[in-house]
């Protein structure tokens, strides 16, 4: 994933947005915004950071970096999540999602792609302790009762 803040996309206000610009697989990008926009002459492409001779106030570029990394490890996150949940078409899910103030644990609540992968878990450590418990009754009740617990 690369940080980008290009000249070519200069808007009528002097300043560029800053995007991320993420690699699914070897044909397809995806771009995500940040909503950060500065003037392009204060980017620094080699760091992948904001100058700090940013004018304006002395702390502006320091906020502006610390809100950027921020989205940055969020985005690598967003990215680890689609790639363990075993997602296809992990780019559109990504700039589907994708947005600046997005929380990981709110989505993962919401999106069934996710909720559905970390219900299984649960569901199996029951049907583990309840093949359990009809093992530890299996001399102690009615065949018939325990032909009730397996079809339960």
């Amino acid at each position: 994933m690369r940080k980008i803040c290009e000249e070519k996309r200069i808007r009528d206000d002097g300043t560029s947005l800053i995007y991320f610009q993420y690699f699914p697989d070897a044909t397809h990008r995806v771009f995500l915004n940040t909503v950060i926009a500065i003037p392009p002459k204060y980017w620094d492409a080699r760091k992948q950071r904001i100058k700090d001779n940013l004018p304006a106030t002395p702390s502006d570029h320091e906020q502006l970096n610390k809100e950027f990394t921020r989205q940055f490890r969020m985005t690598e996150d967003l990215i680890g999540l689609a790639k363990s949940n075993g997602i296809e078409n992990a780019g559109t899910f990504i700039k589907e999602k994708f947005n600046s103030t997005l929380n990981l644990e709110n989505l993962k609540q919401r999106d069934w792609r996710l909720r559905r992968h970390t219900e299984t878990p649960e569901k199996s450590f029951f049907c583990a302790q309840l093949e359990d418990y009809i093992k530890t009754k299996g001399k102690k009740v009615r065949h018939g009762t325990l032909s009730v617990f397996k079809s339960m």
